[in-house]
């Protein structure tokens, strides 16, 4: 039995992206039963914003959450894929380091998943649907079918490849968002110092896309690097003297 014929109360955690912009339309015979919930950081790229607007227009049920990300960096760092101790809040109260640096996730958790998270207990969902795929990169350990805190998930294109997921919204006439011709996942947050593996197509275009966004950006990692590379210096100090032999 479909699950969306089981729930009355359901909701749709909606990033804007290819594969959250597939369910949509998927499940388009559903839409009154759906709310479509979309997290806004305070920190979306304009073209996320007037797609939301968009999607807005076209759906019974929308919702914005709001968080207030670039708030959270000025008191908790920047985030960061690399985290030198001494930058943490912790490690600043013992050493008064200039340059506060946090985990991405302690940051997307705070911005982005518990919001969301809050949310979807306050609207007292039972059924909550992703764009999450087998074959992403990164991904929830939650599968399909699951049921956490009495909330069911739903990922109705769990085992599509990409390549599908284009076919299917070209085949029903539907435009992949713009962004993925400079960037190679969907847009969070512009300012983000943080998942480089996943963003390096996406930063080496911001530059001319939006070069006030890149200054800031390159600043904010140039003082990520500058910090990490003390500890590194430290680190292969160490490691060089153990296979010299040396003390």
């Amino acid at each position: 039995m479909n699950p969306l014929d089981r729930h009355d109360n359901i909701v749709l955690q909606f990033s804007g992206g290819k594969d959250s912009l597939a369910c949509l339309h998927l499940l388009k015979p559903y839409w009154n039963k759906i709310c479509v919930v979309w997290m806004n950081t305070g920190s979306a790229y304009p073209e996320t914003v007037s797609h939301m607007r968009e999607i807005e227009k076209i759906v019974p049920h929308f919702k914005e959450i709001r968080s207030y990300q670039e708030e959270w960096i000025r008191d908790n760092g920047l985030p960061s894929d690399l985290v030198p101790t001494s930058n943490t809040v912790q490690g600043s109260i013992l050493l008064q380091t200039p340059i506060l640096i946090q985990s991405w996730f302690n940051c997307c958790a705070a911005n982005l998943w518990v919001p969301m998270e809050n949310f979807v207990k306050e609207h007292g969902a039972t059924l909550v649907i992703r764009g999450q795929k087998v074959a992403d990169y990164r991904k929830a350990p939650v599968k399909s079918g699951d049921v956490v805190d009495g909330i069911e998930y739903y990922f109705p294109i769990e085992f599509w490849t990409t390549e599908e997921v284009k076919n299917y919204l070209s085949e029903i006439g539907i435009n992949v968002p713009s962004s993925y011709e400079w960037a190679d996942t969907s847009l969070d947050c512009w300012n983000c110092t943080a998942w480089l593996d996943e963003r390096e197509k996406e930063l080496s275009n911001l530059r001319l896309k939006y070069p006030d966004f890149w200054k800031e950006v390159r600043q904010r990692l140039i003082s990520i690097e500058a910090a990490v590379q003390v500890e590194h210096v430290r680190l292969k100090n160490i490691v060089q003297q153990d296979e010299n032999g040396t003390h």
